[in-house]
């Protein structure tokens, strides 16, 4: 009974360290933000992947590329109080110096629509 007692306090401890690391809370925020992209919370979830990308930490690239894919996929259809929410994170990312990896430049750089040539 006291093993199994010093067990179980070892996983709760073991647990709680493992939940309170900052790459843990970076996935939570991430399946968050999935979420409320699918839920047509496009300026939502921008903002979080915004926070992350400019974070630097382990999700960042993914929340990049995440916010990359909202511009490609999902603006063009979305009404414009979320399209612009999903812009102005995206102009944000872009012009930070630590995601060079992020293709927001690209992405913001390039036209959404057809020009006259």
């Amino acid at each position: 009974m006291l093993l199994l007692g010093i067990l179980a306090t070892v996983g709760i401890v073991q647990y709680g360290s493992y939940t309170s690391t900052p790459a843990y809370k970076a996935r939570q925020q991430m399946a968050a933000a999935h979420k409320q992209a699918g839920q047509g919370q496009l300026a939502q979830a921008a903002r979080t992947y915004q926070g992350l990308a400019i974070a630097g930490g382990a999700e960042s690239e993914n929340a990049g590329k995440a916010l990359a894919e909202l511009l490609d996929n999902e603006c063009q259809n979305a009404p414009l109080s979320e399209s612009g929410g999903v812009f102005a994170a995206a102009a944000q990312v872009a012009r930070r110096d630590n995601a060079p990896w992020c293709p927001m430049g690209k992405a913001i750089a390039r036209p959404m629509w057809p020009t006259r040539g």
